[in-house]
C-alpha cells in the first residue's frame, strides 16, 4: 500500500499530457461512440484544451480564469494580498487627472491609472516598430507619419501593462463624508487593488470612503481588510445624515446597507455609559434599579430623559433615595440633571474631535457592513505615489524623443485617465 501511495503521488506530480494528433480519431457524445476526427487542437479563452473548438475538460483550471470567474475564497485571498506600495513604486508608474498643487472642486471625478513601466516602454517600442512597417518614405516625412500614430501608440502601451485603475468622486454629492474621496470605480490584476488605494489614500486630504451608492463583493473585502486588519490606517466613523448620531457637521453622509448606523450607535452609546458610570455612579446605580432592562434599546439623551422622569416619580412618591443623591449634590434633581447634559455634550464633542473615537470604541462583531461606513485615511505611501507619478512623466518624455507628436501628448493627458480607467475596468467586469 505504501507504494502505490507512492506511485500515484508521482503521478499527480507529473504534468498530464494527451497522446492525440490533427488527424486522429476520438469517440465523443454522451456515449462516447460518436466518430470524430480530431481537425484541430487548440485553447479556449481561459487556457483550457480544446478539440475542434470544444473544451475537452469536465473541470475548469482556476488559475486560468479570470479573477472575477475564479472561487469566493481565492478572490478574497487575491484582495488581501497586497504588493508593497513602497516595492510597487519602483516599477509601477501611475498616471492621474489629480494634481495636487490645484483646488479641487466638491463633486468631481479623478482618475488614476497604475502600470508596469518598463512594459509600457518595451510596448512603445513593438509599436513604434509595427507602425514604421507600413510606413512609405514617398508619402512623407518620418517623424511626421510616426506622430500621426501618437494617441494609439501611448494609448496602447500603457493599457497593456496597466496593473490598477481607480476612479473617484471628491465629496459633496452625498455629504461632507469626513471630506473623504468615495471610490466609485476600481479594477485590479491580483495583489494591486490595495495598491492602488493605499498610493491614492496617502495624497487624498482626507482619505478614501466606499462607493456611497454600491459596493461589490469584491471591493467590499478590500474596505473589510483594511477596517479590521490595517492598524496603521486611521479610521473615522461615517455619521447617518438622517439620524445625526453626532453633534458635528462633516461626518455626516449617505449610510451604506442594512441597519447602517448601527455602529456608530453603538460606539457611541458605550462612550456614554463609560463616562456616566466613571463620573455619576450614584446616578447609573438609581437609574438602573429602575429601568428594567430598556437601557439596552436607548441612546443617551433618552437614557438622560428616562432618569428624569424616574426622579420626579421618586420624587413626588417621596422616595429617600433620590433625596438622599440631592443631599450629597446640594441641589435639585433637575438641576443635577441638566448639569450632567452639559457635561455629557462636553464629553460627546470632544471625544468626536478627537480622532481616537473609533479606536476607542471600535464596531462589534454584530456590526456587519459597518467597513463601508468608515473614511479611511494614511500618508504612508505619499513617496511611492510621487515616486510612481515621476515614473510616468520618464515615460511621456521617452515618448517625445521617439518623435511622437507633443501636442497631441498633451491634449490626451487631459482625457487619457479616464478613457483608460473605462476600458480597463470592462475588461476586468
Amino acid at each position: 500500500m505504501k507504494h502505490l501511495r507512492e506511485y500515484i503521488r508521482q503521478i499527480l506530480l507529473e504534468s498530464i499530457s494527451l497522446d492525440v494528433d490533427v488527424g486522429d480519431v476520438i469517440l465523443t457524445g454522451r456515449f462516447k461512440n460518436k466518430r470524430t476526427i480530431v481537425k484541430k487542437i487548440g485553447k479556449d479563452k481561459h487556457g483550457h484544451p480544446t478539440i475542434n473548438g470544444k473544451s475537452i475538460l469536465k473541470f475548469k483550471i482556476e488559475k486560468q480564469l479570470p479573477v472575477k470567474k475564479r472561487s469566493a475564497k481565492t478572490r478574497k485571498e487575491l484582495n488581501e494580498a497586497m504588493v508593497d506600495p513602497a516595492s510597487a513604486a519602483t516599477r509601477m508608474a501611475m498616471w492621474s487627472s489629480y494634481y495636487g498643487d490645484v483646488d479641487v472642486p466638491d463633486g468631481i471625478e479623478l482618475d488614476f491609472v497604475m502600470y508596469d513601466i518598463e512594459g509600457a516602454k518595451q510596448t512603445l517600442e513593438n509599436e513604434i516598430d509595427s507602425v514604421m512597417e507600413n510606413y512609405d518614405p514617398n508619402e512623407g516625412m518620418r517623424d511626421d507619419y510616426i506622430a500621426d500614430y501618437t494617441f494609439d501608440i501611448i494609448n496602447q502601451s500603457i493599457i497593456e501593462n496597466i496593473m490598477a485603475v481607480l476612479r473617484v468622486r471628491t465629496p459633496g454629492r452625498y455629504g461632507p463624508c469626513n471630506k473623504a474621496w468615495e471610490v466609485i470605480r476600481s479594477a485590479a490584476e491580483p495583489g494591486y487593488g490595495p495598491t492602488i488605494y493605499d498610493a491614492v489614500m496617502s495624497i487624498a486630504p482626507n482619505g478614501l470612503t466606499s462607493d456611497r451608492s454600491s459596493v461589490s463583493s469584491q471591493a467590499q473585502s478590500v474596505w473589510k481588510f483594511y477596517a479590521d486588519n490595517r492598524d496603521d490606517v486611521e479610521k473615522q466613523y461615517l455619521d447617518d445624515e438622517e439620524i445625526e448620531i453626532t453633534y458635528k457637521e462633516t461626518d455626516d453622509c449617505l449610510l451604506n446597507g442594512h441597519r447602517s448606523a448601527d455602529a456608530i450607535k453603538k460606539a457611541m452609546k458605550d462612550l456614554f455609559m463609560d463616562w456616566f458610570v466613571n463620573n455619576y455612579q450614584e446616578w447609573y446605580e438609581f437609574g438602573k434599579v429602575m429601568d428594567n432592562g430598556e437601557w439596552e434599546t436607548l441612546d443617551p439623551d433618552e437614557i438622560l430623559n428616562d432618569i428624569e422622569v424616574m426622579a420626579r416619580a421618586s420624587k413626588e412618591a417621596q422616595d429617600i433615595a433620590i433625596d438622599e443623591i440631592e443631599e450629597d449634590y446640594g441641589e435639585s434633581y433637575e438641576d443635577i440633571i441638566q448639569t450632567i447634559r452639559e457635561e455629557w455634550y462636553e464629553e460627546k464633542v470632544e471625544a468626536e474631535h478627537s480622532g481616537s473615537f473609533f479606536d476607542d470604541y471600535p464596531p462589534g462583531g454584530d456590526d456587519a457592513g459597518y467597513e463601508l461606513n468608515l473614511s479611511y485615511n494614511t500618508d504612508s505611501s505619499m513617496g511611492a505615489f510621487e515616486q510612481m507619478s515621476d515614473n510616468h512623466y520618464s515615460f511621456i518624455e521617452l515618448s517625445k524623443e521617439k518623435e511622437l507628436d507633443f501636442d497631441l501628448i498633451e491634449e490626451f493627458a487631459g482625457e487619457g485617465p479616464g478613457l483608460l480607467v473605462r476600458d480597463f475596468f470592462s475588461q476586468k467586469y
